[in-house]
C-alpha cells in the first residue's frame, strides 16, 4: 500500500481495503470471468488510494448494525514471498495468529507456496456453523479445481460437491413416500389442539411452559390484533 515514495521508509499498515464488482451475466466461461476480474482489478488500482470510508460516504448503502457495509465476503492472496528474519545464533519463522474475532462474514485469506494454493477461511460465528463454514471450505476448494481444469466450462456448470457429498444429497431424496397430507398447517394445528390431552404441553421455553390451548388461544389473540391493524 505505499504507493507514495514517502511512506517508504515508514513503519505501519497501509493496505486499503478495494471493493470489485464483477458481472456474471451472460453465463461466461471460467476463462471469461478470469478476464473481467483482471480487466477491473487493473482498472480499480488506479483508485487504490481511495479511502473505503470515503467509498462508503459517496455510496450511501443502507447501513446495518450486523452486517458490513458494500461487502461481506473478503479475499486475500498474498503471493510474495514470506520475510525471513536472519538473526545471530538465532533462527526465525512466521506463525499465525488468531485475529480474536471475524470482521466479515467469510473472509478466505490465502497464499501461494511452491504453486499450490493454501489458506484458511475465517467465519463469523453469528452467522455459520462451524460444519457449514467446513462445508463452505470444501465447495470453495472443489469449484476452483474445477474451473482450473476445465476453465472453458461456464461457471453455472462447475460443480460445488463432490462425490460423495453429491450421493448424500440425493440419498436425501430417496425412501418409501409418506402419508398424503391434506389441508393447511393450520388445518392441522387445529386437530392437534383438539386431540391434546388436558395440560399437555406444546412449547416450552425457559421462561415457562404452554399447553396447546394456551398456544391456540396466543395465536388466535396475535391473529386478532394483525387483522384489526389490517394485515
Amino acid at each position: 500500500g505505499r504507493t507514495d515514495e514517502a511512506l517508504h521508509p515508514l513503519v505501519g499498515f497501509f493496505v486499503n481495503t478495494l471493493p470489485l464488482r464483477v458481472s456474471t451475466g451472460g453465463d461466461p466461461t471460467f476463462r471469461t470471468l478470469l478476464a473481467r476480474v483482471k480487466e477491473t482489478d487493473l482498472a480499480a488500482y488506479a483508485h487504490q488510494d481511495l479511502p473505503f470510508e470515503r467509498l462508503v460516504e459517496e455510496v450511501r448503502p443502507a447501513r446495518s448494525l450486523n452486517r458490513h457495509p458494500l461487502f461481506q465476503t473478503m479475499l486475500t492472496l498474498n503471493n510474495t514471498r514470506p520475510p525471513r528474519l536472519d538473526l545471530p545464533h538465532l533462527a526465525a519463522t512466521l506463525d499465525g495468529v488468531a485475529s480474536g474475532g471475524a470482521k466479515f462474514d467469510l473472509s478466505f485469506s490465502l497464499r501461494e507456496e511452491d504453486g499450490t494454493l493454501t489458506g484458511t477461511l475465517e467465519y463469523s460465528a453469528d452467522r455459520f456453523e462451524p460444519g457449514t463454514a467446513r462445508r463452505i471450505a470444501a465447495w470453495f476448494a472443489h469449484l476452483t479445481a474445477a474451473a482450473t481444469a476445465a476453465p472453458d466450462t461456464p461457471v453455472r456448470q462447475l460443480p460445488l460437491h463432490g462425490p460423495e457429498e453429491e450421493a448424500r444429497l440425493l440419498a436425501l431424496g430417496r425412501g418409501e413416500p409418506g402419508e398424503p397430507v391434506t389441508g393447511t398447517v393450520l388445518d392441522r394445528f387445529a386437530a392437534t389442539v383438539a386431540g391434546a390431552r388436558h395440560g399437555e404441553p406444546a412449547v416450552t421455553a425457559p421462561d415457562g411452559t404452554l399447553t396447546f390451548a394456551e398456544l391456540d388461544a396466543r395465536a388466535r389473540h396475535v391473529a386478532a390484533l394483525t387483522a384489526s391493524a389490517g394485515v
